[in-house]
């Protein structure tokens, strides 16, 4: 991820690229606006001088082809993790389930950091954006949808709930995100995909980070990362907050373009409250960065909830569950492929958390002799015809109040078999992630220990 934002960035900044209008064509976007997006002419031309001046541009203001075999009436119902068959009673009869998922951005895009010059990048944008569509939010969405209906979790921590738009090619004018024209909002995708397994959730926050305009010469293409928390419906909620990070990704690009300055890419925690049989829970939701300042973010994360618990006045006494990928986990096999030695980091934000909040890891308190279970990755293009889970980065962490006792009692990664891949349209199967949905089902006590 920190190689993907670095190249969008050096796009962003690098693409004063001379191309002359021939008229307007107009683009509809997915939500039916119609935007007005010049005709550009093809290959690519002498650079003209870069304006000096640095740009922060990370914030603005608002929130394998198969024969399937009927693959989609085979998966409904028929939902497996890697440690047991799914005990949908026991699922049932938890008192709160929870859920983290990362919806995947579309790409695999680490190959935009090999361009070795601005040909290069104008093409891989192109290749990426390509890949985005391909990779069919919408048969996604219906994967997960699925997911969720097995589950039937109370509260949702979504990470890369992107929103792609498109506008017309003018970053050589303005090298500001300005492109609104909607090609595809993750959220309504899934809120859409939710509806049609009759399953009603209320958005609590949608928490938006990154914000990052590029170009394909065509039209100018903007990618806006979200987390949103969603609740089920019937489930009060309040006080939902957006803490952004201080310690995030920078770049200094002036080695690569004079006069690009720093710039910065926003990542945030959420959090709410929600009630549920008269019991009050407080909600977490992040996405870390991948190294850099991970180590930082998951320090403010903690400095921010001691800071709370010591304030009389601040909603300090609730049981606490933090849902997130944390783009770091404890030690996994040697067979755990990415992230395989995140546990053996001296800063580590996963250990540091459990430590420092006094936290349990719900998984691997049901199932502690557990190293090979993973949530990341598949790969990019989500075809492989075997789970390439590996690291365990997306997590359910929680910490009991004074009066209530939360214990996790059963728990499930999504998105592992082949009967939970979806169907596109052109036949293809693929998984609905590049990572593996974590679901966990907690019983409440009184008096019980953890």
């Amino acid at each position: 991820m920190e190689i993907f934002y670095k190249s969008m960035i050096v796009i962003l900044f690098v693409l004063q690229v001379a191309c002359s209008d021939s008229g307007d064509t107009e683009e509809i976007g997915e939500d039916g606006t119609v935007c007005k997006v010049p005709t550009v002419r093809s290959g690519l031309h002498a650079l003209p001088a870069l304006p000096g001046g640095g740009n922060d541009n990370s914030n603005s203001d608002d929130n394998n082809n198969n024969d399937n075999g009927n693959i989609e009436g085979n998966i409904e119902g028929n939902i497996e993790g890697n440690i047991e068959d799914n005990n949908g009673d026991k699922f049932s009869s938890s008192e709160l389930v929870v859920m983290s998922r990362n919806l995947y951005l579309g790409a695999g895009i680490q190959g935009l950091a090999l361009a070795v010059n601005i040909e290069d990048l104008v093409k891989m944008t192109a290749e990426m954006y390509e890949q985005v569509m391909a990779s069919d939010f919408h048969a996604r969405a219906r994967g997960i949808a699925r997911e969720i209906k097995q589950f039937n979790p109370d509260v949702i921590g979504l990470q890369e709930v992107t929103l792609y738009q498109t506008g017309p090619a003018d970053l050589r004018y303005t090298f500001v995100p300005n492109a609104t024209c909607t090609q595809l909002d993750f959220l309504k995708i899934l809120q859409t995909a939710l509806e049609e397994q009759d399953l009603e959730y209320e958005v609590a926050i949608i928490a938006k980070n990154a914000d990052v305009e590029l170009t394909d010469l065509k039209s100018d293409i903007r990618l806006i990362d979200r987390d949103v928390i969603l609740v089920r419906a019937g489930i009060t909620y309040r006080d939902a907050k957006q803490v952004p990070f201080k310690e995030v990704m920078q770049f200094n690009l002036d080695e690569v373009v004079v006069g690009a300055g720093m710039v910065t890419i926003a990542r945030s925690f959420s959090e709410v409250f929600i009630t549920k049989n008269e019991k009050e829970y407080h909600i977490i939701n992040t996405h870390f960065e991948v190294g850099g300042p991970n180590f930082e973010q998951g320090n403010e994360v903690i400095n921010y909830l001691m800071e709370t618990s010591t304030n009389t006045d601040s909603n300090d006494d609730y049981p606490l569950i933090i849902l997130g990928d944390l783009n770091s986990g404890p030690p996994r096999s040697s067979e755990g492929g990415a992230y395989s030695d995140f546990g053996s980091s001296a800063e580590n934000s996963y250990n540091q958390i459990l430590t420092d909040l006094e936290l349990v890891d719900a998984w691997s308190l049901l199932y502690p002799d557990d190293i090979s279970t993973g949530t990341c990755c598949h790969d990019g293009k989500l075809e492989d015809q075997e789970s390439q889970l590996g690291g365990r980065i997306d997590h359910v962490l929680y910490r009991s109040s004074s009066d209530i006792n939360l214990k996790a009692i059963i728990g499930q990664v999504t998105n592992t078999k082949v009967e939970e891949m979806v169907e596109k349209e052109d036949g293809t199967l693929i998984w609905s992630s590049d990572h593996g949905g974590i679901v966990i089902g907690i019983s409440i006590n009184q008096n019980d220990d953890q």
